[in-house]
């Protein structure tokens, strides 16, 4: 009987692994595409309205960024502090574009920002079809490896 437990335990453990595993990566994807939606709206408020930073910043919504609270901190302290606060699950090199980002948005004229929130755009979508990429390659291996890993190591001690 201690043994049927201590199976179903691990099994169940190893799959609650798999999803884990799975969800961060959804959410970094998600992430990716908040931050992309986040300069888009940036880019389209400048350039079509001259709308300041902070009124910018104030208007935007996005339930991701909202959910991990980068939203609330950014509506609160501005992009820059968002960006180095330590909300996102991103990797180091989606953060360190986000603060360039944040350190330069506002130092030019509308054309200037317009550009640089195209190149940044541009940079966080390759990021972001990149994570996709990555998932999609690693989602087999996290959906049976752990499981595979659990069911071995039971046929190992029983």
């Amino acid at each position: 009987m201690i043994r049927i437990c201590g199976l179903i335990l691990l099994l169940s453990a190893s799959v609650g692994v798999s999803f884990t595993l799975i969800g961060r990566e959804a959410k970094r994807i998600r992430e990716l595409e908040g931050i992309c939606e986040l300069i888009r709206y940036i880019k389209n408020n400048i350039d079509s309205f001259l709308m300041p930073l902070e009124g910018i910043f104030l208007s935007f919504h996005s339930d991701e960024l909202e959910k991990c609270g980068f939203e609330a901190e950014m509506k609160a302290h501005g992009l820059a502090a968002a960006a180095g606060a330590d909300f996102l699950s991103v990797d180091g090199k989606a953060l360190g574009a986000l603060s360039a980002f944040a350190g330069s948005l506002g130092t030019g004229f509308r054309d200037d920002e317009v550009k640089r929130c195209e190149y940044y755009l541009e940079l966080f979508g390759a990021l972001a079809v990149s994570e996709k990429e990555k998932a999609a390659r690693n989602r087999d291996m996290y959906r049976y490896l752990p499981p595979l890993a659990a069911l071995s190591l039971i046929l190992v001690l029983f």
